[in-house]
């Protein structure tokens, strides 16, 4: 299991466009270096340059997501819940 803590590490690690090294092609991602203190299996560390695996990152960080929101959800519900007795 993920630590409870992934959803909120996940929010702090650095995303936007960068001009990779390697191809000096412009992309749109997130920093393996911020990503490696949320994510060590997330990063790939075999080559001259750390690397995402965005679909392995990515898959885990929806379900993390989805349970978050499965969660708020029931809490809502359970408050409007309330407010709807003492109304």
């Amino acid at each position: 299991t993920l630590p409870s803590t992934f959803v909120d590490d996940l929010a702090k690690v650095l995303c936007g466009t960068y001009t990779r090294i390697d191809t000096g092609l412009r992309q749109i991602g997130v920093g393996a270096q911020s990503l490696l203190k949320v994510s060590k299996e997330g990063v790939d560390q075999s080559g001259q340059y750390l690397g995402v695996n965005y679909g392995h990152v990515a898959l885990a960080s929806s379900v993390e997501l989805a349970k978050r929101v499965v969660e708020q959800e029931a809490r809502i519900k359970r408050l409007e819940s309330l407010i709807e007795k003492l109304i």
